[in-house]
């Protein structure tokens, strides 16, 4: 018999009405509301995804087969392709407009034309089109069209340390996110493992910084991710990493116990802070070369950018990072926990340190001339524009028609035939050409060791005593922007 409220309504019905409510207005709910609540939408998420499908907001191949790679330059790329996001309203997002929340949630949205995408029909709210004073409410479901362009990551091999019957452990490149993440899908590691290695259904047991380097052990089953995870979570596993700081680190040993607090989610920026979470972080001085120091690192907790952040307080940052080695935090680089710049101006300035540095693609104009003319000529032949998957503003042909190149067996450098631009798209004008240095930081995640188990790997080049190339990585200082910013503070 179905479940009936005080009110004489099903408890469904009751579900549903719950489930229409901005959650920040419900009373505090039991955890079978929470469950009853967390189904139904969920249906109606599906309902919303059937409509977007309907229309024409089809996600096309879900496969892994919507691109491919190539290689030049020492990294690795991904030929740009169509692909749908679809986002259900995060409470964060509720009672806010279209408009705010995917110019400051998306730092996609940041690189095109906003009023021009929702015209060409590439954003739907609910199934529909929509406008960009659409207040969001929970549960709204936002379909967004896009022309994928992902970031480049270094081509360094992927080294298997162990791959038995309940872990794959490998030491992991500089640049690589662990899983699929803002500009980062094929060129993530798990997709890079499947498509390229074999490697499917494995489960990350924690994860490190994209631009660290070193040992990331996967789990096989559940059971094993959920026990190694778990010595993880209790602190029952030693971390140690290395890394290569600014000037002669001190030769005793120090233990670093500062608290941290998340200065900016969204930038995942970290702070010394008394309110933070409480952090440890043990530092030993390996090497010195009269420039730079190695210095070994053992943590006790594992809080966001913790060894970067406990190096900034010591006054002794990495050398290539690019967000704590910076004066974006004033002339002293938050030394001590001392940050003489505000938050909001040190995360701005950060942001644009972070983002892409494009520049005109040359070769826009002369991709497209070609896709017209086929499209031109095939009006008058047998085959179909989609058969070529020329018809760019055409979405569906794009996603569903594209030749689907078989995973690669050998590296490929640019193959003009296979890259395809997009008149409507943006990014497709730009290019975007960083050099490998820029994409790697000086921080290896050396041993992991657990209660039975232990895997470690060999010192990075870059931690070698004798190694002198510190030039070529010191990172260039902004003082002009610096200062800029300083004046700008004490005018307010």
């Amino acid at each position: 018999m179905m479940d009936k409220t005080s009110d004489g309504d099903s408890a469904d019905d009751a579900t549903r009405r719950l489930a229409a409510e901005p959650i920040e207005k419900l009373p505090r709910l039991s955890k079978t509301a929470l469950k009853r609540r967390k189904k139904v939408i969920a249906q109606h998420n599906a309902e919303l995804r059937k409509k977007a499908k309907e229309a024409g907001f089809t996600l096309g191949q879900e496969d892994g087969n919507e691109t491919s790679y190539y290689f030049e330059n020492g990294l690795r790329k991904v030929y740009p392709y169509h692909w749908v996001i679809v986002d259900t309203a995060k409470v964060k997002w509720v009672g806010r407009t279209l408009k705010d929340v995917l110019e400051t949630e998306f730092e996609y949205y940041k690189q095109i034309d906003l009023d021009k995408a929702l015209k060409e029909g590439k954003i739907h709210v609910n199934g529909a089109q929509s406008s960009l004073d659409y207040v969001l409410k929970d549960c709204d479901y936002i379909s967004q069209q896009i022309h994928r362009h992902e970031n480049p990551v270094t081509n360094s091999p992927i080294e298997i340390l162990a791959d038995n019957d309940d872990v794959l452990v490998i030491n992991k490149p500089s640049s690589i996110p662990v899983h699929t993440c803002g500009w980062y899908r094929y060129n993530s590691l798990t997709f890079i493992l499947e498509k390229e290695m074999g490697y499917s259904n494995i489960h990350n047991i924690y994860r490190i910084d994209r631009l660290a380097s070193g040992v990331l052990v996967f789990g096989k089953s559940v059971e094993v991710t959920k026990r190694l995870s778990d010595q993880v979570m209790t602190r029952q596993v030693q971390k140690e990493y290395v890394c290569r700081v600014m000037g002669e680190f001190p030769c005793d040993t120090i233990t670093v116990e500062q608290p941290l607090l998340a200065l900016s989610n969204r930038l995942c920026l970290t702070v010394v802070d008394e309110k933070g979470k409480p952090s440890q972080t043990t530092f030993t001085r390996l090497s010195h070369n009269g420039t730079s120091s190695v210095v070994k690192c053992v943590i006790g907790s594992g809080r966001t950018h913790q060894i970067r952040v406990h190096l900034q307080y010591l006054g002794h940052p990495i050398i290539n990072d690019t967000i704590y080695n910076s004066n974006a935090w004033g002339p002293n680089k938050g030394k001590g926990g001392i940050y003489e710049i505000p938050s909001d101006i040190v995360c701005r300035s950060i942001l644009e340190r972070l983002r892409p540095k494009y520049v005109e693609n040359t070769l826009f104009e002369q991709k497209l001339k070609e896709q017209e003319n086929k499209i031109s000529t095939h009006k008058n032949s047998s085959k179909s524009p989609s058969q070529e998957n020329m018809q760019s503003n055409d979405f569906a042909v794009n996603a569903t028609a594209m030749d689907t190149p078989r995973p690669i067996k050998k590296q490929t450098g640019f193959d003009w035939t296979q890259w395809r631009v997009d008149a409507s798209c943006d990014l497709c004008r730009k290019t975007d050409n960083p050099r490998h240095k820029d994409l790697v930081i000086f921080l290896h995640a050396l041993k992991y060791k657990g209660p039975d188990w232990e895997y470690q790997t060999e010192m990075p080049n870059w931690a070698r005593e004798d190694w002198h190339d510190d030039d070529q990585y010191m990172l260039e200082e902004r003082t002009e922007e610096t200062l800029i910013n300083v004046e700008r503070t004490v005018n307010q």
